[in-house]
């Protein structure tokens, strides 16, 4: 008897051993996970938390008017500049990024649909795509547009009103 009681005791605490070991390396790649996130390129839709997160981090916000579905400036702005890697790593460190977008044919929820046209008319938004930089505040740094060049180009650009900004 006190053969199988010391074999199951041993065998549960095996399991007990593996089981920590295991949570420890979820845990790490929760951990990692995060790190990525918060490391990482985000646009972002609500524009209150873009610019909490801007005065946070202490950066700009980059604000994109885009059709997404309809515009095709918008689409090759994007397809061009905004989906590259250059892009996002660029912006990851250097600004919150930020999209009011207007779909033709993708319905928006009601709230973020009439914070769009709330910043449309706030920021007197009439042709898309239209690009703001703003100060962590929302006050206008620079207003801009769809630029040739892919990101490299657009990169510089924008470098160009944040250095005329400091």
């Amino acid at each position: 008897m006190k053969k199988y009681i010391a074999l199951t005791l041993l065998v549960l605490a095996g399991m007990g051993f593996y089981g920590c070991d295991f949570s420890n390396k979820a845990q790490e790649k929760v951990v990692k996970s995060e790190k990525k996130e918060k490391k990482g390129f985000e646009i972002m839709t609500d524009f209150e938390v873009a610019k909490s997160q801007a005065k946070i981090n202490n950066k700009p916000i980059l604000l994109i008017f885009s059709g997404s579905d309809w515009c095709g400036w918008c689409i090759k702005l994007d397809q061009e500049v905004f989906s590259t890697q250059e892009f996002k790593d660029w912006a990851a460190d250097n600004v919150v990024t930020v999209i009011a977008d207007f779909p033709a044919r993708k319905q928006l929820p009601s709230e973020l649909a009439m914070q769009n046209e709330k910043l449309k008319d706030t920021y007197n938004v009439s042709g898309f795509p239209t690009v703001f930089l703003l100060n962590d505040d929302g006050s206008v740094i620079a207003r801009t547009g769809y630029q040739r060049g892919g990101a490299a180009n657009y990169i510089r650009h924008l470098k160009m009103f944040l250095g005329a900004a400091k």
